[in-house]
């Protein structure tokens, strides 16, 4: 028993980047200093955020045990399992703070919006990898199309930076794919171009927060 024990023990962590694990244990202790700090030296928060760190570690681990050979062969369900749980939020999901972003398991909420920031480079690389390199426009644009579902779903609750982070992450693979410079160039004339027209689009707030951005001493 004691044999398997430590070859289970000796293969789980062969899986595991241990530099990776290094820095999130050095970024999460220092967070909770500094949440410390933040907090006039209440221990409530810290323990609370602390109980979350230890569940995000602890998830972390179990996923890397997966073997990518899965991961690769089940993006697409990955994706449509997101997906759907997107939809649920957009349905029946919690409403805070004027966003409907949530999904209340009564012990914890989370957001469904997070996974896709894995989801999506997943689906975008597979979509992209049954394509040559370098990268064709059209198949760019039907990634781009393809992805840009839930992005749209997640502007919806609304949540701005996510839908931006999940954007960012899915071109940055179609970048990587080897896509023309001068169609990057064209795209970023086309976003220009549409820029007056998406801040219109904004809630004030999310005005307010890209102001301040550009303007800390606002």
């Amino acid at each position: 028993m004691r044999k398997y024990s430590h070859s289970l023990i000796k293969r789980a962590s062969a899986q595991i980047d241990l530099s990776l694990v290094l820095i999130v244990l050095i970024s999460s202790v220092l967070s909770l200093f500094v949440l410390y700090s933040a907090g006039d030296a209440q221990f409530f928060y810290v323990k609370r955020q602390a109980i979350r760190l230890f569940i995000a570690m602890s998830t972390m681990l179990i996923i890397s045990q997966i073997p990518f050979s899965w991961i690769k062969s089940n993006t697409l369900w990955i994706n449509l399992g997101c997906m759907i749980l997107l939809i649920w939020v957009l349905l029946h999901g919690h409403t805070g703070k004027g966003a409907q972003r949530w999904i209340d398991l009564g012990f914890i909420r989370f957001e469904p919006s997070e996974l896709f920031k894995i989801a999506i480079p997943l689906l975008t690389a597979k979509l992209a990898s049954q394509s040559s390199i370098p990268i064709e426009l059209s198949k760019s644009l039907v990634i781009m199309i393809i992805i840009g579902i839930p992005i749209a779903l997640v502007l919806l609750q609304p949540d701005l930076g996510t839908s931006i982070i999940l954007t960012i992450a899915g071109l940055s693979v179609i970048y990587a794919s080897g896509i023309k410079h001068s169609w990057i160039l064209i795209g970023f004339a086309m976003l220009f171009a549409l820029l007056p027209i998406a801040w219109d689009h904004l809630h004030g707030y999310q005005q307010l927060r890209i102001i301040n951005f550009i303007n800390p001493e606002n």
